[in-house]
């Protein structure tokens, strides 16, 4: 008696799981991954939050500029007035408007951070967003980067600053392009001392001490420049920093620095940056 009864075959079957899990391998890939469809709606959404919050600001200062301008009594550039704690003022008004718990300034940094989200501010109002730091560019103490400019190229520019004063010109380098706030001196009980600054990290301070010798073979006036310190405790990371025993120390390059100042531009250096 004949087999009339119908079904699939095992090759049938088998090349169908075949499909059904290439299928599966593709919707899963395009689910997960660094470029899936998950991860660029949520790098979608971040982008228009943070264009959300940068608007709200910029509408915010927007507003503010417009008091600014009516007012007669403003003495200082619009960015002061926008970082001014006085009442009535900068702060006070975005505060209120943006609420207080949401916005946050740092004068020193031209800086706020408005719901999370980091701006700089130029002196005529304008903001731009803070993009996350590379951990692999630029010159690190511990976990904050101090500049996206190297070591290396930081210490030049102090260099070339220190030799622009001895040489009496009257345009410096830019040391805060360079994340530097402050090269300056300062003398007590007698002593002699430079000392270094940067924009974000203003807790930490590098600081040699210097003094003037005489040479008792030659009698001629000598630097003696001192240890470098440095508080609070750091670790250096540069990309030209390889490992703690080979490396471009901070510490050992602003003493060389110090160290090459010729003795008769000593003082004239030392008085142009002491404060």
């Amino acid at each position: 008696m004949p087999n009339n009864r119908k079904g699939i075959t095992l090759i049938a079957l088998v090349i169908t799981i075949i499909v059904l899990l290439i299928l599966a391998g593709i919707s899963i890939s395009m689910l997960s991954g660094d470029n899936s469809i998950l991860t660029r709606g949520a790098e979608a959404k971040t982008s228009s939050d943070k264009a959300t919050i940068e608007e709200e600001l910029r509408l915010a200062i927007n507003g503010l500029a417009v008091d600014y301008h009516l007012s007669s009594s403003n003495l200082e550039g619009f960015r002061d007035y926008i970082f001014s704690t006085e009442v009535g003022k900068g702060q006070d008004q975005l505060k209120a408007e943006l609420g207080s718990e949401q916005i946050e300034f740092n004068a020193q940094k031209n800086e706020i951070i408005c719901k999370g989200q980091a701006f700089t501010v130029d002196e005529n109002g304008i903001i731009t967003l803070k993009q996350p730091a590379d951990p692999n560019q630029g010159f690190w103490i511990n976990d904050t980067q101090i500049s996206t400019h190297s070591l290396e190229e930081i210490l030049q520019q102090i260099d070339a600053y220190i030799d622009a004063i001895a040489a009496n010109e009257s345009n410096l380098p830019n040391l805060s392009e360079y994340g530097i706030s402050s090269l300056r001196t300062e003398t007590s009980n007698h002593n002699a001392f430079f000392k270094l600054n940067f924009t974000e990290y203003d807790s930490f301070e590098l600081q040699v001490g210097v003094s003037m010798a005489t040479d008792t073979e030659t009698g001629d006036s000598m630097l003696f420049v001192e240890t470098p310190t440095h508080s609070p405790t750091a670790e250096y990371r540069s990309p030209e920093i390889q490992n703690e025993n080979d490396s471009v120390s901070l510490d050992n390059g602003f003493k060389a620095i110090i160290e090459s100042i010729e003795v008769q531009n000593f003082n004239k250096i030392f008085n142009a940056l002491y404060v």
